[in-house]
């Protein structure tokens, strides 16, 4: 006893201090019910209060807290308030879970309030109403745990209100009935929530029992019911549970059926919903009963709402269910929804889904005519670009996946559709729009094109141009007539090629490709003009690359003119000398554009601008692949061997032709080209025997030497002669360096190459004797004399030069007397030519030094004597007597100086060569002269 007085002692000391914390809750919460703050006091309070609630059950306490009841009834409201004030199908949980917990304190603070539940009936009465009502949103919000209690107390309180005496309860039985209902309903979705259908089939029997047959439940009460059902049975629908969802679903439609026409706003809402996710689940179902019975359910909705879109969509459903699809019928209740519905967003997007079921279907006809109907009935005169925009985007596509999109009436019924479109927008599409159908027109252009048909190719770009698509962009209206022009191109329409270029925005009318087609265009109508000045735009255009113009290269070579081919060749090697660094196989387009210079000199029977241009191919070939060397490239670059070769043996034979055909100075040009790619050829790992590329530069050298030489010798200013003598010089010492090292191969190359070399030695004498490098001579003379063969003739040039030429008489002397030193050793000698050069030796040792005459003389009388003795190839007689007289006159002339001893010698030299002569006249003479001077 004493115990219990205690604890009833000590609970009414927790009420009260729950009264106060729950008086500065509901204040705090009133001025600001989502402070984060207060979660832990409200969460505090709701414990505390519980468990006061729980204790005063067991505990006998006198008396109503009445604060208790004030503080739990505002804060009853405060939570009724929070719940108005928050939006329709807001998902604040937050703030759901408060206004949850903020009910659950009041409910035990309203319960802590009260005496015991039999006191007051009426209170029992309320606390039942309002725990039902928390329990419900317990459920509601998930929170099962709390559901689950406050359903205990509220079981309690409706027994309570039960055991009362009818006659403090005005209708009781029909208030007993209803809070039944209501609690078992509550009980029912909870065990729904737990996982437990078979619980909830059994509260559900528990709530129909408490449905009397004879009485009519108000509409409130079985809107309740229903919408609790129908909860379920969508759940179930959407966890594919179908055979459970029908029974729960059917249960709604039985309930909600039952008002007959006296639906409240929510009812008609609620029946319509439950018909309608009662026949998706039937037909979901899958089975023939299910499918018979959603047909029923259908027909039903068909008489009570047959302009209701989800009528339609159920028979949609129903429709693609079955196998095979009527589409016929599907498309005749597509066009009745197109007809009937209130477009909104939604509804838009379902009319676009179902048509595109058709696409799926692979019904493009039906696809083509329900949009025309969408387009021309409901969305032009709305005037809403963006449907409009999406309809005729999907009417394009329609319309190039049909079999007939490659007649030429689809393409006409499409353009009076766009016409129509643009009519009555009276503007152009969007950008989004414009882009979305250009691009199905593009494609399907593009597909025909491939199929080399370019008329109905260009008919769907040209609907792509249309004004309706002006904001398309310039590229892309550019990049579409570009397209027009390769079909026009292909069909030979040239005329028309010409009118969509000058369509093309101006800004991209020198794009490359665009030009491209204009030169297409040029060459195939012969202008000339045009043609030249589309390639000095690719040419200067910065984006073009040089594939666009090898590509003209290629288009004018085949249709056969040369010159246009030349010209773009040139600016592609003009475009890569400013751009060093692209990557570009070079030699192969040196060599088709020499190729096409070659073509074009045989064509004009070989004008000097075209050799010169063929020159200057040569060399830019030669300095780039000496860059390309230099950088230390690698055989398997494009300048390999097999190109260094190509390029060497042709710059041969072409300066071979030049020799014949052009001028000098052409031919040396390539054959100086010449030398350096076979220089750089001889380099290459994969070369062939050096002997036989070095047997190749001797030639080369050889033969710039002699075109060196004969280039000097007809310029008319010095410093010309000077120039292509010293070049004379230069190819001479790379051919005896060369020589020098050279074995040969075989001896008809070695005697080649000798007499090569003969000549060369001439060719050096007679530039060094031009250039007037007399000191380098007398080597020459002496390589000459080592090289002379019979009937050479090398030492006769040479002679011929140093006694012709103004070489100084000190040089002169001492090569004619190699010379003649060296011919008088030969066993075959030319007794004339010695005599000739023994002459001129005298003409320059008399002024020089009487011994060297004398030893001449001498020379010449031992070849007096040898031909006298042989008796064949004798002193000329001529000079025989040429060199008696002028001996004699030395004579004379020493005579008159004083010098008898000279005067003696020379005299009775000049007596020994007068006895050689045949006649004795002047021997007879000379005798008589003697013997008076004696006298």
């Amino acid at each position: 006893m004493d115990a219990t007085i205690a604890n009833a002692a000590s609970l009414r000391g927790k009420i009260k201090s729950l009264s106060t914390i729950s008086t500065d809750l509901s204040r705090n919460l009133s001025n600001d019910a989502a402070s984060a703050s207060l979660g832990v006091h409200l969460e505090d309070a709701l414990r505390l209060a519980e468990r006061c609630a729980t204790a005063r059950q067991s505990l006998i306490l006198k008396g109503v807290f009445e604060e208790l009841d004030v503080v739990g009834t505002d804060l009853w409201n405060l939570a009724t308030n929070l719940a108005r004030a928050l939006q329709v199908g807001s998902e604040d949980k937050f703030m759901t879970a408060r206004i949850l917990r903020v009910r659950l304190l009041a409910l035990y603070l309203l319960e802590c309030a009260q005496g015991l539940p039999s006191a007051n009936h009426h209170n029992t009465a309320r606390l039942l109403k309002v725990s039902l009502k928390t329990a419900r949103q317990c459920v509601d919000d998930g929170e099962l745990h709390w559901a689950s209690n406050v359903l205990e107390r509220a079981n309690r309180y409706r027994d309570e209100f039960a055991k009362a005496s009818e006659d403090k309860i005005t209708d009781k039985e029909e208030a007993v009935l209803r809070q039944t209902r209501e609690f078992y309903t509550i009980r029912m979705l909870l065990a729904w929530k737990q996982k437990n259908l078979s619980l909830a089939t059994y509260m559900f029997s528990k709530v129909t029992e408490a449905i009397p047959s004879s009485e009519v439940l108000k509409p409130e009460d079985l809107d309740n019911m229903a919408k609790a059902l129908f909860d379920i049975g969508c759940a179930l629908y959407k966890e594919k549970a179908y055979p459970a969802a029908i029974q729960w679903l059917q249960r709604a439609f039985d309930i909600i059926n039952q008002l007959e026409g006296t639906c409240t706003e929510f009812g008609t809402e609620l029946r319509l919903n439950s018909t309608l996710n009662l026949a998706r689940a039937c037909v979901k179902s899958g089975t023939a009963e299910h499918r018979e019975k959603a047909r029923n359910i259908i027909d039903i909705m068909a008489e009570d709402w047959p302009n209701r879109l989800g009528t339609s969509l159920l028979e949609f459903e129903l429709i693609l269910g079955q196998e095979p699809v009527d589409l016929d019928s599907y498309q005749r209740i597509l066009l009745r929804v197109i007809d009937t519905s209130q477009l909104t967003e939604q509804t838009f997007k379902i009319i676009m889904g179902k048509i595109h079921l058709l696409v799926m279907k692979k019904a493009t006809a039906r696809v083509q005519e329900c949009l025309d109907v969408l387009i021309h009935k409901r969305l032009l005169p709305m005037d809403c670009e963006d449907w409009l925009s999406r309809a005729f985007v999907a009417r394009v596509w329609a319309t190039i996946q049909h079999k007939s999109s490659q007649e030429e009436t689809t393409v006409q019924k499409l353009h009076a559709l766009l016409d129509t479109v643009a009519k009555y927008l009276k503007r152009t599409l969007s950008p989004k729009a414009t882009y979305a159908a250009q691009s199905l027109l593009w494609k399907v252009s593009e597909t025909f094109y491939l199929q080399r048909k370019y008329d109905i190719s260009s008919a769907w770009c040209r609907l792509a141009l249309h004004m309706v698509f002006d904001k398309s962009g310039e590229v892309n209206l550019a990049k579409i007539s570009r397209r027009i022009i390769l079909c026009c191109i292909e069909t030979r329409d040239y005329g028309m090629a010409a009118e969509v270029f000058n369509t093309i925005p101006e800004a991209c009318r020198d794009a490359p490709l665009s030009r491209l087609l204009m030169f297409k265009v040029a060459l195939r109508t012969s202008d000339e003009d045009l043609a030249t000045d589309c390639l000095a735009r690719l040419c200067e255009s910065p984006s073009a690359e040089y594939r666009v113009l090898y590509t003209c290269a290629l288009d004018a070579h085949d249709l056969g003119n040369r010159k246009l081919a030349l010209r773009a060749m040139q600016y592609i090697l003009d475009r890569l000398e400013k751009s060093p660094g692209v990557v570009v196989k070079l030699p192969i387009l040196l060599r088709c554009t020499i190729r096409l210079t070659m073509a074009e000199i045989e064509g004009t029977k070989g004008t000097q601008a075209s050799v010169e241009t063929l020159c200057s191919l040569y060399e830019k070939a030669l300095k780039h692949a000496m860059k390309a060397k230099a950088r230390q490239e690698t055989s398997s670059s494009v300048w390999d061997h097999k190109e260094l070769d190509w390029f060497s043996r042709t710059g041969y034979n072409l300066g071979l032709r030049g020799v014949v055909e052009w001028t000098p100075r052409i031919s040396l040009k390539l054959f100086e080209t010449t030398v350096g790619f076979t220089e750089l050829y001889q380099r290459a790992p994969e070369a062939v025997e050096p002997d036989e590329i070095n047997y190749r530069r001797l030639s080369l050298h050889y033969l710039c030497a002699n075109l060196c030489i004969n280039i000097a010798r007809v310029d008319n200013t010095i410093e010309g002669q000077r120039q292509h003598y010293h070049y004379t010089r230069n190819h001479i010492e790379s051919f005896r360096k060369l020589h020098s090292a050279w074995l040969g191969n075989s001896e008809n190359e070695a005697l080649d190459v000798k007499h090569k070399f003969a000549t060369l030695i001439v060719f050096d004498f007679e530039a060094a004797t031009r250039l007037k490098n007399w000191e380098i001579l007398a080597t020459l003379v002496d390589e000459a004399i080592a090289l002379d063969a019979p009937e050479s003739g090398v030492i006769e040039f040479i002679a011929d030069l140093v006694i012709h030429a103004a070489t100084p008489q000190s040089t002169a002397l001492l090569i004619l007397q190699k010379i003649v030193d060296h011919k008088i050793a030969t066993p075959r000698k030319n007794m004339t030519q010695l005599a000739i050069w023994i002459r001129w030796l005298l003409k320059f040792a008399m002024v020089r030094d009487d011994r060297v005459v004398e030893a001449l003389v001498m020379q010449a009388i031992e070849l007096v004597k040898q031909g006298k003795a042989e008796n064949q190839n004798q002193y000329p007689e001529m000079e025989l007597q040429w060199l008696t007289a002028i001996i004699w006159n030395r004579s004379l002339d020493l005579n008159g100086t004083a010098d008898h001893e000279g005067a003696k010698r020379f005299s009775e030299i000049a007596l020994s060569l007068a006895g050689y002569l045949k006649d004795d006249t002047t021997l007879g003479y000379l005798q008589n002269v003697l013997l008076t001077d004696k006298a």
